[in-house]
C-alpha cells in the first residue's frame, strides 16, 4: 500500500518533530539507573529493563512532540533563529498541515509509555 505525498510528508514531519537525534539520551539515562540498581544488588529482569527503556524512549519522544507542537502553535517558532539545540526541528513551519498529526503522535507516545 502506497502513501500519498501528503501522508508521507505528515509522517516525516511527525518523525522529525520527535527529534530522533536526541532520543538516545532517554535509554542512556534509564540504562544508567538499571546499572546502578544492579550494582546495588537488584538483579535486572529482562522484560522489566525492556519496559523501562521503551517507556523512557516514548516519554522523551512525547515531550519533544508536545514541545514542537506548542512552539509552533504559540508562534515561538516564527520568532526563533534555529540552531542545532534551539528552535526545534523546523518540521512544522515547513509543513503546517502536520501540526495535528504531531499533537496526536505526542498523545499516543505519552499513552503508550505510561
Amino acid at each position: 500500500m502506497r502513501t500519498s505525498p501528503v501522508e508521507g510528508s505528515v509522517l516525516r514531519a511527525s518523525l522529525r518533530s520527535s527529534r530522533p537525534n536526541f532520543l538516545l539520551l532517554a535509554p542512556l539515562c534509564a540504562g544508567l539507573a538499571v546499572t546502578s540498581a544492579w550494582h546495588d544488588g537488584h538483579a535486572p529482569m529482562g522484560i522489566d529493563v525492556l519496559l523501562v527503556m521503551v517507556g523512557a524512549l516514548l516519554a522523551h519522544a512525547s515531550v519533544n512532540l508536545f514541545n514542537e507542537h506548542h512552539d509552533f502553535t504559540s508562534g515561538l517558532d516564527s520568532t526563533t533563529t534555529r540552531t542545532p539545540f534551539s528552535g526545534g526541528s523546523g518540521s512544522l513551519p515547513e509543513n503546517p498541515a502536520a501540526a495535528s498529526a504531531v499533537k496526536l503522535a505526542a498523545r499516543l507516545c505519552l499513552a503508550s509509555g505510561t
